[in-house]
């Protein structure tokens, strides 16, 4: 009885220490792991999983000695080229992100700019398009916008990044000679993609117009969409506005174009010259390939991506493998490399904002 007495006792000091170091959390002593680190274990042991098993894919039919032969044979001044290209279009893109969030949040292109590259950043780091959600949080702190309202604006741009992507990819198609190899993979990869964005513009749509669930039996879900999203659902709003759109699409036009010329110059640097229609599906394959869980840098993914498009017109393994390489080395670690350095400025020196007078319409 004592021995209880005492034990409950110590219980209750040891809880009111611990809580009076952090009363505003008041943390709970549990031996549980935690849900949303098994997931983010998992997601990366997958992401590692396929991109090792896609790039075994790439390269179990090319030698190291022609890979390096390839490698010293790049003319640098392509791949300068190339890295302009990618920059110019990132200008572009943190251009027309602010303009697809102008009308739900104030904020300046620099602002906007940061948000954006910390984003792609850790996309290029972290597995399953986790970045967005960091891009989304970045904005939320160093904007004060919520979560959900830059989530929706994201959801707009890549749908139609997507659908454009989508379009290039069929021309390209369009283009390929019959009977050639990897053809069926690339028309089953444009078939998911027109399913994929077709069916995310029908749901984004559908959001968009003020979509309710009426049946009395789903009141709950209801309930839980109208709490959870309403933000969401608020962005996504510019989807109605045929002149907004309009401009967005124009500002995609010439993004995807550099994002085209830094291919068709990473490629050029190993010794191959594209065509229109072959750089077309180059960039459609490879931009609908980062959809997949890869590894960090979509390593294994871009490499399969470069061999299928570039096998599909005959050209060699060895010159896409260099080609994909030098993209990632060049174009998505200068990225990492300057979204790294933004986020641990603004993240550790720098306030938090808040929401309050950034937001229009509340």
């Amino acid at each position: 009885m004592t021995k209880d007495i005492g034990e409950r006792s110590f219980r209750r000091y040891r809880n009111r220490a611990f809580y009076s170091v952090c009363p505003q959390h008041q943390c709970r002593v549990t031996s549980r792991l935690n849900p949303s680190l098994i997931k983010t274990a998992l997601r990366l042991v997958l992401g590692f999983a396929v991109g090792v098993v896609l790039l075994w894919f790439a390269l179990r039919t090319v030698g190291s000695e022609d890979i390096l032969k390839t490698a010293g044979s790049v003319e640098a001044w392509w791949l300068v080229g190339g890295l302009t290209c990618y920059a110019l279009a990132l200008v572009l893109r943190s251009w027309r992100w602010h303009r697809i969030l102008s009308p739900v949040l104030s904020v300046s292109r620099l602002r906007t700019a940061e948000a954006l590259i910390v984003g792609y950043a850790m996309n290029y780091v972290i597995p399953a398009r986790i970045g967005e959600i960091v891009r989304a949080d970045y904005c939320k702190r160093r904007m004060g916008g919520s979560r959900s309202l830059a989530l929706g604006t994201i959801a707009v741009e890549r749908l139609i990044d997507g659908i454009l992507v989508v379009g290039i990819l069929i021309s390209g198609l369009l283009l390929l000679p019959a009977h050639v190899e990897y053809a069926e993979v690339l028309k089953g990869l444009a078939i998911t993609g027109v399913l994929l964005f077709g069916g995310g513009a029908v749901v984004l749509f559908a959001l968009s117009s003020g979509w309710r669930i009426r049946w009395e039996r789903f009141a709950w879900l209801a309930g839980l969409v109208e709490r959870r999203f309403q933000d969401f659902r608020k962005s996504l709003r510019i989807l109605r506005s045929g002149t907004l759109i309009g401009q967005v699409l124009l500002f995609s036009i010439p993004i995807w174009i550099l994002d085209s010329a830094n291919l068709w110059a990473m490629v050029r640097a190993t010794g191959i010259s594209l065509s229109i229609g072959q750089t077309m599906l180059l960039t459609g394959v490879v931009s609908l390939s980062t959809l997949l869980p890869s590894a960090p840098g979509f390593l294994g993914t871009i490499q399969l991506a470069f061999v299928i498009s570039l096998g599909a017109f005959g050209f060699s393994s060895a010159s896409a493998i260099v080609a994909a390489t030098a993209n990632q080395l060049l174009c998505f670690g200068s990225v990492v490399l300057l979204g790294g350095a933004l986020m641990t400025y603004f993240y550790i020196g720098q306030p938090i904002r808040t929401p309050q007078g950034d937001q229009r319409g509340q």
